[in-house]
């Protein structure tokens, strides 16, 4: 009897092992080769979702400089106002009036807050390690389509946050001044550097769309477009000469 039960002892523990085994390597080969990553990259293709009509309404309002604070949490599906603050002319009074006091530890947010001008917004997202993980991973899920709903351009940093005490105005300006603070550059760091200014400052004083344009269409082009309405030809590649 001793004998059988050490056997059947042996034999779920040879099992076992071969499954952590064989279950490692397959994370190990998935994590090498990226399909991890693009598991979660399909997770947010997958989700769609999008900002309601409230959300996009206190993205505009943002945009005008009318809110100081958007607080956007996902639910039901949908990226929903939690929180909005009008604020005063003092960015940092209005920090200390509504962080971290307006954020749940067990709610995973984004919380977008205006400095001074309209381009100057500081996008953070919290999710807290006490929060439930499904909610956590669709928050990381829902991220680039937040960003796209508001504005990449409107956006000057971002910061993602685990821990309520990290949003206190202490904080957030020690982190603040490590990213205001640009450290020595080679030439074309520089360069980069610079090109980034113009591209945002071009974005944030100018719609964001380009208005039309026209140009005259030469003889050649003419005719094969004419040619391709008539279904002669079945594709026509046109270029701007200047």
């Amino acid at each position: 009897m001793v004998i059988k039960f050490v056997v059947i002892l042996i034999m779920v523990i040879v099992f076992w092992r071969f499954v952590v085994y064989h279950t490692t390597r397959k994370y190990l080969a998935a994590k090498a080769d990226g399909t991890v990553h693009d598991e979660i990259k399909d997770m947010a293709c997958q989700t769609g979702i999008r900002a309601n009509d409230a959300t996009k309404n206190a993205f505009n309002k943002g945009k005008q400089a009318k809110l100081r604070l958007i607080k956007v949490v996902v639910k039901n599906e949908e990226l929903t106002l939690n929180y909005e603050y009008a604020g005063t002319a003092n960015w940092r009074d209005d920090w200390k009036a509504t962080l971290p006091e307006c954020v749940d530890s067990f709610e995973p947010c984004f919380i977008l807050f205006r400095m001074n001008t309209i381009h100057e917004w500081i996008l953070i997202t919290f999710a807290d390690d006490r929060a439930p993980v499904k909610e956590k991973m669709l928050l990381a899920a829902t991220c680039a389509t937040f960003k796209s709903e508001f504005g990449q351009c409107y956006i000057q940093f971002e910061r993602h946050i685990t821990d309520r005490k990290d949003l206190s105005i202490d904080s957030f300006e020690s982190w603040l001044k490590t990213k205001s603070d640009v450290g020595p550059m080679s030439e074309v760091e520089q360069e980069l550097h610079n090109a980034q200014q113009e591209r945002a400052t071009v974005a944030h004083t100018g719609p964001q769309h380009m208005k039309g344009v026209a140009f005259p269409i030469d003889r050649n082009a003419e005719d094969a477009l004419r040619k391709l309405a008539k279904g002669e030809l079945n594709f026509v590649q046109l270029s701007v000469s200047v």
